[in-house]
């Protein structure tokens, strides 16, 4: 029986190692094309707003991206051809009326260029600002990669030229009629710019219509913390943790999945018969439905399962009462907890009240004149909580 569980728990280190390799590989190839990724985004006139600024940091730090978000009065074409800047990639986003935003992507020597119209249904309000940070984070990724179709210079002079587009069925906004938010003045946009009709920009070449763009789909975490649990009479318990978290859905409400491994330190447990010390590793695997803010969970609801392999050294107080040598055993267990997390920069700390629900008996049996004893009967609900720092 020892062997096997020795078994199991050399296994279960090799999974635990494995994964964390894993996750290392993938977080070193998402810092490759992420962190040193510097994205500068200038909210052009009425196009910035206190909560898209805020909104479009969020997405863009969430895919290690080093963002700058500022308002900028009015957008020429000095601007786009500028190579005096040390960033990566600028994005310029302007209002072209209430219903449509335009989005203008330059890299740092001012050669390559990307040019997008983002429909906006009711304008800038909770899924505007939402939308336009998909195409902002999706724009720059793909203009990264290259793999975004570039607009000719000559495409993007008439794009800055044009005037404001009318609204389709709302009354068209007064501010909308002023092009002072496209454009600077008409000598920066050279000749075709001045003419009285504005060259139209065919939408199917130079100006793609917002892709669908979603968030990623799936997201990582790496998690340490620490936890106290109570068992009754079996005494307190405490130590470190370690799991890993991976988030599909991360939209309005999250489901997410954690698996997660913990050590209790060994401690001594004393009844009328028995000097119990105690040592604890314990697996756990859960599903985690969080309730979701800015794209990472706030207040989580965790259910899962696991199993507890614990070793057992006794030893008599009473000179009447011999025991048997310290010996490894295992129960499965399960658990559920509530949580709330809070959003430190790149980190989040997470908070959790729970408790663990032990599925076979976990009470140690004397024998007194031929008839077992309970003794050390643990609690069957055991309350824990937990503290944590994750990396996602």
């Amino acid at each position: 029986m020892n062997a096997y569980v020795e078994t199991l728990k050399t296994r279960f280190l090799l999974r635990v190692l494995c994964a964390l390799l894993f996750w290392l590989q993938q977080s070193h190839a998402d810092t490759s094309t992420g962190s040193h990724v510097q994205v500068r985004v200038s909210l052009v006139g009425r196009a910035y707003t206190h909560e898209l600024s805020e909104l479009l940091a969020e997405w863009l730090l969430l895919q290690r991206l080093q963002a700058r978000i500022q308002p900028q009065p009015r957008l020429s074409l000095d601007d786009l051809l500028d190579s005096s800047d040390s960033n990566s990639v600028r994005v310029w986003l302007t209002l072209r009326s209430p219903e449509q935003a335009r989005l203008y992507v330059a890299d740092a020597r001012g050669r390559r260029f990307h040019v997008r119209d983002v429909p906006l249904d009711h304008g800038l309000d909770e899924l505007g600002r939402e939308k336009v940070a998909q195409v902002v984070l999706a724009s720059v990724l793909a203009f990264v990669e290259r793999s975004l179709p570039e607009t000719p210079l000559e495409a993007v002079k008439h794009a800055l030229a044009e005037a404001p587009a009318e609204p389709g069925t709302a009354t068209p906004d007064p501010a909308a009629a002023s092009a002072s938010d496209e454009a600077g003045p008409a000598s920066t946009l050279g000749a075709g710019a001045a003419s009285a009709e504005p060259t139209p920009v065919e939408p199917p070449t130079s100006l793609p219509r917002a892709p669908t763009a979603q968030r990623p789909a799936t997201w990582w975490a790496v998690a340490l913390g620490y936890h106290v649990l109570f068992r009754g009479p079996e005494g307190w318990a405490h130590g470190p943790s370690a799991g890993l978290e991976l988030w599909p859905v991360l939209e309005g409400f999250g489901l997410g999945f954690v698996l997660s491994g913990r050590y209790e330190w060994p401690h001594h447990e004393v009844s009328t018969h028995l000097d119990l010390r105690l040592q604890t590793t314990a697996l756990r695997a859960a599903a985690v439905l969080a309730s979701v803010a800015r794209g990472r969970p706030r207040w989580t609801l965790s259910l899962g399962a696991g199993w507890d392999w614990y070793r057992f050294e006794p030893a008599s107080t009473t000179r009447e009462l011999s025991v048997s040598t310290g010996s490894t055993d295992s129960r499965p267990v399960a658990y559920v907890a509530a949580g709330v997390s809070l959003p430190l920069d790149k980190l989040r700390l997470d908070l959790a009240l729970g408790a663990d629900v032990p599925l076979v008996k976990t009470h140690y049996d004397i024998l007194v004149a031929g008839e077992a004893q309970p003794e050390l009967a643990a609690w069957p609900i055991q309350p824990h909580a937990s503290v944590g720092l994750a990396w996602q």
